[in-house]
Protein backbone atom coordinates (compact mmCIF):
# COMPACT_ATOMS: atom_id res chain seq x y z
CA UNK A 1 0.00 0.00 0.00
CA UNK A 2 1.43 3.17 -1.14
CA UNK A 3 0.89 6.42 0.76
CA UNK A 4 1.39 9.77 -0.97
CA UNK A 5 0.07 13.54 0.75
CA UNK A 6 -1.00 10.77 3.51
CA UNK A 7 -3.89 9.40 1.12
CA UNK A 8 -3.82 5.91 0.60
CA UNK A 9 -3.89 5.68 -3.42
CA UNK A 10 -3.87 1.53 -4.43
CA UNK A 11 -5.27 -1.02 -1.32
CA UNK A 12 -5.64 -4.21 -2.03
CA UNK A 13 -9.05 -5.67 -2.07
CA UNK A 14 -8.18 -8.17 0.73
CA UNK A 15 -7.50 -5.09 2.88
CA UNK A 16 -10.77 -3.33 1.74
CA UNK A 17 -12.99 -6.50 2.60
CA UNK A 18 -10.92 -7.08 5.73
CA UNK A 19 -11.78 -3.26 7.05
CA UNK A 20 -15.41 -3.26 5.64
CA UNK A 21 -16.65 -6.35 7.29
CA UNK A 22 -14.92 -4.37 10.56
CA UNK A 23 -17.86 -1.63 9.85
CA UNK A 24 -15.31 1.11 8.14
CA UNK A 25 -17.11 2.31 5.04
CA UNK A 26 -15.14 5.14 4.53
CA UNK A 27 -11.58 3.49 3.53
CA UNK A 28 -9.85 6.41 2.77
CA UNK A 29 -10.35 8.64 5.79
CA UNK A 30 -9.56 6.00 7.68
CA UNK A 31 -6.30 5.09 6.29
CA UNK A 32 -5.71 9.06 5.92
CA UNK A 33 -3.23 11.05 7.83
CA UNK A 34 -4.37 14.33 6.93
CA UNK A 35 -4.91 16.79 9.67
CA UNK A 36 -6.30 19.16 7.57
CA UNK A 37 -9.43 16.99 8.17
CA UNK A 38 -9.87 16.30 11.67
CA UNK A 39 -12.91 17.74 13.12
CA UNK A 40 -12.63 21.24 15.23
CA UNK A 41 -11.49 20.48 18.61
CA UNK A 42 -11.27 23.69 19.60
CA UNK A 43 -15.30 23.41 18.92
CA UNK A 44 -15.88 21.39 22.54
CA UNK A 45 -18.12 23.74 25.43
CA UNK A 46 -16.49 25.82 27.62
CA UNK A 47 -13.15 26.26 25.33
CA UNK A 48 -13.17 29.68 24.68
CA UNK A 49 -14.57 30.51 28.63
CA UNK A 50 -11.45 28.24 29.75
CA UNK A 51 -8.75 29.85 27.11
CA UNK A 52 -10.25 33.62 28.05
CA UNK A 53 -9.19 32.62 31.89
CA UNK A 54 -6.02 31.21 31.51
CA UNK A 55 -4.66 33.89 28.95
CA UNK A 56 -5.88 36.35 31.53
CA UNK A 57 -3.97 34.86 34.48
CA UNK A 58 -0.72 34.22 31.80
CA UNK A 59 -0.93 38.25 31.70
CA UNK A 60 -1.46 38.82 35.20
CA UNK A 61 1.30 36.50 36.35
CA UNK A 62 -1.61 34.48 38.57
CA UNK A 63 -0.83 30.94 39.63
CA UNK A 64 -2.00 28.31 37.37
CA UNK A 65 -1.59 24.48 38.50
CA UNK A 66 -2.24 21.05 36.33
CA UNK A 67 -3.75 18.25 38.45
CA UNK A 68 -4.47 14.76 36.78
CA UNK A 69 -4.88 11.40 36.93
CA UNK A 70 -2.12 8.86 38.47
CA UNK A 71 -2.76 6.37 35.00
CA UNK A 72 -0.96 6.87 31.82
CA UNK A 73 -3.77 9.05 30.09
CA UNK A 74 -3.81 11.40 33.65
CA UNK A 75 0.23 11.53 33.37
CA UNK A 76 0.42 12.37 29.51
CA UNK A 77 -1.81 15.10 30.02
CA UNK A 78 -0.34 16.36 32.47
CA UNK A 79 3.15 16.28 30.69
CA UNK A 80 1.50 17.89 27.56
CA UNK A 81 0.36 20.82 29.41
CA UNK A 82 3.61 21.07 31.45
CA UNK A 83 5.16 21.44 27.69
CA UNK A 84 3.04 23.80 26.15
CA UNK A 85 3.00 26.59 29.06
CA UNK A 86 6.87 25.79 29.30
CA UNK A 87 6.69 27.13 25.52
CA UNK A 88 4.96 30.06 26.53
CA UNK A 89 7.04 30.85 29.05
CA UNK A 90 5.04 30.07 31.88
CA UNK A 91 5.44 27.88 34.78
CA UNK A 92 2.99 25.95 35.85
CA UNK A 93 2.54 23.05 39.41
CA UNK A 94 1.54 19.87 38.62
CA UNK A 95 -0.08 18.01 41.12
CA UNK A 96 -1.70 13.92 40.76
CA UNK A 97 -3.13 12.41 43.66
CA UNK A 98 -2.14 8.87 45.08
CA UNK A 99 -4.73 6.26 44.60
CA UNK A 100 -3.82 4.68 48.04
CA UNK A 101 -4.67 8.43 49.74
CA UNK A 102 -6.49 10.81 48.01
CA UNK A 103 -7.84 8.07 45.22
CA UNK A 104 -9.20 8.66 42.01
CA UNK A 105 -10.64 12.04 41.13
CA UNK A 106 -10.03 15.49 42.85
CA UNK A 107 -11.42 15.90 46.25
CA UNK A 108 -11.96 19.70 48.45
CA UNK A 109 -8.45 18.75 50.23
CA UNK A 110 -6.87 19.49 47.02
CA UNK A 111 -8.58 22.93 46.91
CA UNK A 112 -7.43 23.87 49.98
CA UNK A 113 -4.20 22.62 49.31
CA UNK A 114 -4.12 24.70 46.14
CA UNK A 115 -5.53 27.52 47.91
CA UNK A 116 -2.40 27.81 50.20
CA UNK A 117 0.28 27.51 47.35
CA UNK A 118 -1.58 30.60 46.28
CA UNK A 119 -2.75 29.38 42.74
CA UNK A 120 -5.67 31.09 41.33
CA UNK A 121 -6.63 28.69 38.18
CA UNK A 122 -6.65 24.47 38.62
CA UNK A 123 -6.85 22.59 35.54
CA UNK A 124 -8.07 19.43 35.78
CA UNK A 125 -7.10 17.02 33.16
CA UNK A 126 -8.74 13.33 32.84
CA UNK A 127 -10.42 13.76 35.63
CA UNK A 128 -12.94 16.07 37.64
CA UNK A 129 -16.09 14.91 35.36
CA UNK A 130 -17.92 13.62 38.38
CA UNK A 131 -16.89 15.70 41.30
CA UNK A 132 -19.43 18.03 42.32
CA UNK A 133 -18.72 19.06 45.16
CA UNK A 134 -14.88 19.55 45.04
CA UNK A 135 -16.44 21.86 41.56
CA UNK A 136 -18.95 23.58 44.68
CA UNK A 137 -16.10 24.15 47.55
CA UNK A 138 -13.71 25.38 44.57
CA UNK A 139 -15.89 28.33 43.45
CA UNK A 140 -17.10 28.68 47.04
CA UNK A 141 -13.38 29.18 47.77
CA UNK A 142 -13.19 31.65 44.87
CA UNK A 143 -10.35 29.18 43.12
CA UNK A 144 -11.21 28.90 39.27
CA UNK A 145 -11.42 25.67 38.50
CA UNK A 146 -11.29 24.61 34.78
CA UNK A 147 -12.27 20.64 34.50
CA UNK A 148 -10.76 18.61 31.05
CA UNK A 149 -12.23 14.76 31.19
CA UNK A 150 -13.50 12.65 28.50
CA UNK A 151 -15.42 10.09 31.04
CA UNK A 152 -18.98 9.83 30.34
CA UNK A 153 -21.07 12.96 32.27
CA UNK A 154 -23.29 10.38 34.58
CA UNK A 155 -24.15 12.43 37.79
CA UNK A 156 -27.82 14.08 37.75
CA UNK A 157 -25.98 17.65 37.27
CA UNK A 158 -22.90 18.85 35.84
CA UNK A 159 -20.10 19.83 38.09
CA UNK A 160 -20.54 23.73 38.67
CA UNK A 161 -16.71 24.41 37.74
CA UNK A 162 -15.61 27.82 36.11
CA UNK A 163 -15.46 25.81 33.21
CA UNK A 164 -16.43 21.94 32.31
CA UNK A 165 -14.26 20.38 28.87
CA UNK A 166 -15.70 16.92 27.93
CA UNK A 167 -16.56 15.51 24.52
CA UNK A 168 -19.10 13.46 26.49
CA UNK A 169 -20.89 16.14 28.86
CA UNK A 170 -24.29 15.69 28.27
CA UNK A 171 -25.19 18.63 26.09
CA UNK A 172 -22.10 17.46 23.50
CA UNK A 173 -23.46 15.88 20.37
CA UNK A 174 -23.30 11.62 21.41
CA UNK A 175 -23.09 11.39 18.07
CA UNK A 176 -19.29 13.23 17.18
CA UNK A 177 -16.33 11.16 16.43
CA UNK A 178 -15.14 13.25 19.32
CA UNK A 179 -16.49 11.10 22.11
CA UNK A 180 -13.79 8.90 21.62
CA UNK A 181 -11.68 11.19 22.39
CA UNK A 182 -9.00 9.91 25.51
CA UNK A 183 -7.90 12.54 28.03
CA UNK A 184 -4.98 13.61 27.00
CA UNK A 185 -6.20 14.75 23.46
CA UNK A 186 -8.91 17.26 25.50
CA UNK A 187 -5.82 18.74 26.97
CA UNK A 188 -4.39 19.11 23.97
CA UNK A 189 -7.80 20.88 22.44
CA UNK A 190 -7.23 23.03 25.57
CA UNK A 191 -3.62 24.36 24.13
CA UNK A 192 -4.95 24.36 20.68
CA UNK A 193 -7.82 26.70 21.60
CA UNK A 194 -5.13 29.22 23.44
CA UNK A 195 -2.57 29.09 20.89
CA UNK A 196 -5.55 30.28 18.90
CA UNK A 197 -6.44 33.20 21.09
CA UNK A 198 -3.10 34.21 21.83
CA UNK A 199 -2.39 34.68 17.93
CA UNK A 200 -5.65 36.22 17.22
CA UNK A 201 -3.89 38.97 19.90
CA UNK A 202 -0.90 39.42 18.01
CA UNK A 203 1.28 36.88 20.43
CA UNK A 204 3.20 34.35 18.54
CA UNK A 205 3.52 30.73 19.78
CA UNK A 206 5.63 27.75 18.77
CA UNK A 207 4.11 24.92 17.14
CA UNK A 208 1.66 22.40 18.88
CA UNK A 209 2.88 19.70 16.95
CA UNK A 210 5.42 18.13 18.81
CA UNK A 211 2.74 17.58 22.04
CA UNK A 212 0.81 14.59 19.53
CA UNK A 213 3.56 12.31 21.33
CA UNK A 214 1.82 12.92 24.35
CA UNK A 215 -1.40 12.36 22.60
CA UNK A 216 -0.77 9.41 20.98
CA UNK A 217 0.81 7.59 24.08
CA UNK A 218 -2.19 8.66 26.46
CA UNK A 219 -4.62 7.78 23.26
CA UNK A 220 -3.32 3.98 22.96
CA UNK A 221 -2.77 3.41 26.53
CA UNK A 222 -6.17 4.42 27.53
CA UNK A 223 -7.64 1.96 25.08
CA UNK A 224 -9.32 5.32 23.54
CA UNK A 225 -10.87 3.81 20.43
CA UNK A 226 -9.01 3.65 17.10
CA UNK A 227 -11.59 5.98 14.49
CA UNK A 228 -9.87 7.51 11.75
CA UNK A 229 -9.39 10.71 14.37
CA UNK A 230 -7.69 8.93 17.12
CA UNK A 231 -5.62 7.45 14.36
CA UNK A 232 -4.78 10.58 12.44
CA UNK A 233 -3.78 12.03 15.90
CA UNK A 234 -1.38 8.63 16.93
CA UNK A 235 0.37 8.34 13.61
CA UNK A 236 1.78 11.78 13.54
CA UNK A 237 2.21 10.91 16.96
CA UNK A 238 4.06 7.92 16.60
CA UNK A 239 5.75 9.31 13.72
CA UNK A 240 7.69 11.80 15.54
CA UNK A 241 9.47 9.83 18.43
CA UNK A 242 12.39 8.42 16.77
CA UNK A 243 13.11 12.16 16.60
CA UNK A 244 11.73 13.12 19.08
CA UNK A 245 13.43 16.26 21.64
CA UNK A 246 12.43 15.20 25.09
CA UNK A 247 14.70 13.94 27.29
CA UNK A 248 11.83 11.70 28.85
CA UNK A 249 10.45 9.81 25.92
CA UNK A 250 13.58 9.34 24.86
CA UNK A 251 14.73 6.89 27.80
CA UNK A 252 11.88 4.72 26.30
CA UNK A 253 13.42 3.93 23.13
CA UNK A 254 17.21 2.29 22.58
CA UNK A 255 18.74 4.34 19.49
CA UNK A 256 19.09 1.19 17.46
CA UNK A 257 15.24 1.39 17.47
CA UNK A 258 14.67 4.85 16.79
CA UNK A 259 17.09 4.57 14.44
CA UNK A 260 14.39 2.52 12.41
CA UNK A 261 12.36 5.37 12.14
CA UNK A 262 9.10 3.84 13.27
CA UNK A 263 7.61 3.18 16.54
CA UNK A 264 4.99 0.30 16.71
CA UNK A 265 1.53 1.40 18.40
CA UNK A 266 2.22 -2.30 20.39
CA UNK A 267 5.62 -0.98 21.86
CA UNK A 268 3.30 1.78 23.81
CA UNK A 269 0.86 -0.75 24.95
CA UNK A 270 2.90 -3.06 26.24
CA UNK A 271 6.12 -1.43 27.22
CA UNK A 272 5.42 2.33 27.64
CA UNK A 273 1.92 2.31 29.28
CA UNK A 274 3.04 -0.19 32.01
CA UNK A 275 6.38 1.66 32.75
CA UNK A 276 4.42 4.77 33.29
CA UNK A 277 2.01 3.16 35.17
CA UNK A 278 4.10 1.03 37.69
CA UNK A 279 5.05 3.69 40.28
CA UNK A 280 1.29 4.74 40.66
CA UNK A 281 0.49 1.17 41.36
CA UNK A 282 2.98 0.84 44.18
CA UNK A 283 2.83 3.97 45.84
CA UNK A 284 3.04 7.71 44.14
CA UNK A 285 2.76 8.48 40.34
CA UNK A 286 4.91 11.41 40.27
CA UNK A 287 8.25 9.63 39.38
CA UNK A 288 6.69 9.08 35.84
CA UNK A 289 5.44 12.45 35.68
CA UNK A 290 8.94 14.13 36.65
CA UNK A 291 10.60 11.46 33.62
CA UNK A 292 8.16 13.28 30.80
CA UNK A 293 8.77 16.55 32.02
CA UNK A 294 12.53 16.46 32.69
CA UNK A 295 14.60 18.71 30.33
CA UNK A 296 17.78 16.77 31.17
CA UNK A 297 18.41 13.13 29.76
CA UNK A 298 20.77 11.95 32.72
CA UNK A 299 18.23 12.93 35.12
CA UNK A 300 15.19 11.33 32.57
CA UNK A 301 17.28 8.13 32.60
CA UNK A 302 17.81 8.06 36.14
CA UNK A 303 13.82 8.35 36.74
CA UNK A 304 13.66 5.91 34.05
CA UNK A 305 15.54 2.95 36.03
CA UNK A 306 13.58 3.76 38.86
CA UNK A 307 10.34 2.99 37.24
CA UNK A 308 11.95 -0.06 35.62
CA UNK A 309 12.38 -1.36 39.04
CA UNK A 310 8.98 -0.60 40.20
CA UNK A 311 7.47 -2.05 36.87
CA UNK A 312 9.46 -5.52 37.67
CA UNK A 313 7.80 -5.39 40.92
CA UNK A 314 4.76 -4.72 39.80
CA UNK A 315 4.78 -7.50 37.71
CA UNK A 316 5.84 -9.84 40.78
CA UNK A 317 3.26 -8.72 42.69
CA UNK A 318 0.52 -9.01 39.95
CA UNK A 319 1.38 -12.21 39.35
CA UNK A 320 1.11 -14.08 42.79
CA UNK A 321 -2.49 -12.25 43.19
CA UNK A 322 -3.30 -13.60 39.96
CA UNK A 323 -2.48 -16.85 40.74
CA UNK A 324 -4.02 -16.83 44.36
CA UNK A 325 -7.50 -15.33 42.57
CA UNK A 326 -7.65 -18.25 40.41
CA UNK A 327 -7.05 -20.81 43.06
CA UNK A 328 -10.08 -18.86 44.62
CA UNK A 329 -12.00 -18.50 41.79
CA UNK A 330 -11.43 -22.11 40.96
CA UNK A 331 -12.52 -23.29 43.98
CA UNK A 332 -15.55 -21.53 43.88
CA UNK A 333 -16.64 -22.78 40.42
CA UNK A 334 -16.46 -26.44 41.30
CA UNK A 335 -18.44 -26.20 44.52
CA UNK A 336 -20.59 -24.20 42.76
CA UNK A 337 -24.08 -26.26 40.76
CA UNK A 338 -24.30 -24.02 37.81
CA UNK A 339 -21.85 -22.11 35.34
CA UNK A 340 -21.09 -18.87 37.50
CA UNK A 341 -22.30 -15.85 36.18
CA UNK A 342 -19.59 -13.85 36.92
CA UNK A 343 -15.64 -14.28 39.20
CA UNK A 344 -15.96 -12.76 42.77
CA UNK A 345 -12.96 -12.81 44.52
CA UNK A 346 -11.04 -11.27 47.70
CA UNK A 347 -8.10 -11.66 49.88
CA UNK A 348 -7.31 -9.02 52.68
CA UNK A 349 -3.75 -8.49 51.61
CA UNK A 350 -3.72 -8.49 47.75
CA UNK A 351 -2.18 -5.42 46.71
CA UNK A 352 -4.78 -2.80 45.15
CA UNK A 353 -2.75 -1.29 42.92
CA UNK A 354 -2.96 -3.88 40.89
CA UNK A 355 -6.45 -5.65 41.21
CA UNK A 356 -7.42 -3.63 38.32
CA UNK A 357 -4.93 -5.99 35.91
CA UNK A 358 -5.59 -9.18 37.71
CA UNK A 359 -9.54 -8.51 37.48
CA UNK A 360 -8.53 -7.87 33.35
CA UNK A 361 -6.77 -11.19 33.60
CA UNK A 362 -9.37 -13.35 34.87
CA UNK A 363 -11.89 -11.92 32.55
CA UNK A 364 -9.61 -13.33 30.16
CA UNK A 365 -9.22 -16.51 31.84
CA UNK A 366 -12.75 -17.22 32.82
CA UNK A 367 -14.60 -15.05 29.91
CA UNK A 368 -17.16 -13.87 32.58
CA UNK A 369 -17.27 -10.38 34.09
CA UNK A 370 -14.68 -10.20 37.07
CA UNK A 371 -14.70 -8.69 40.53
CA UNK A 372 -11.17 -8.33 42.78
CA UNK A 373 -11.50 -6.96 46.16
CA UNK A 374 -8.81 -6.41 48.76
CA UNK A 375 -8.68 -4.22 51.96
CA UNK A 376 -7.77 -0.54 51.27
CA UNK A 377 -5.33 0.84 53.21
CA UNK A 378 -7.78 2.34 55.42
CA UNK A 379 -8.86 0.05 57.73
CA UNK A 380 -12.45 -0.49 57.62
CA UNK A 381 -12.48 0.10 54.03
CA UNK A 382 -12.46 -2.73 51.28
CA UNK A 383 -11.88 -1.39 47.66
CA UNK A 384 -12.50 -3.58 43.96
CA UNK A 385 -12.19 -3.39 40.67
CA UNK A 386 -14.48 -4.63 38.31
CA UNK A 387 -14.18 -5.66 34.39
CA UNK A 388 -17.22 -6.49 32.61
CA UNK A 389 -17.43 -9.62 29.54
CA UNK A 390 -19.43 -9.88 26.65
CA UNK A 391 -22.08 -7.17 26.54
CA UNK A 392 -22.75 -6.10 30.54
CA UNK A 393 -22.71 -2.55 30.89
CA UNK A 394 -21.37 -2.57 34.35
CA UNK A 395 -22.44 1.02 34.98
Amino acid sequence: MRLEHGQPKTIPQSIIRLLKSRGIEDINDFLSEDLKTLPDLTSLKDLDVASKRIIEAINNNEKIAIYGDYDVDGTTSCALLFHFFKTLGVDVDCVQPSRFVEGYGIHPPTIEEAIKEKIKVLITVDCGITNNETADYAKERGLDLIITDHHKDAREVMPDAFAVINPNRRDEDPNSPMVALAGVTVGFALAWKIKIDLEKSGTATPSLYPLLQFVAIGTICDLAKLNSMNLKLCRHGLKQIPNTEYPGLKTFFPPEERRTGFIPGEKISFNVGPMINSKGRLDHPRMALELLISDDIDEAFRFYSQLEVSNSERKLIQKDVYDEAVEIAHNKNNAADEEPLFTLVYKSDWHEGVIGIVASKLVETFKTPALVFADASYEGVIKASIRSAGTLNIF
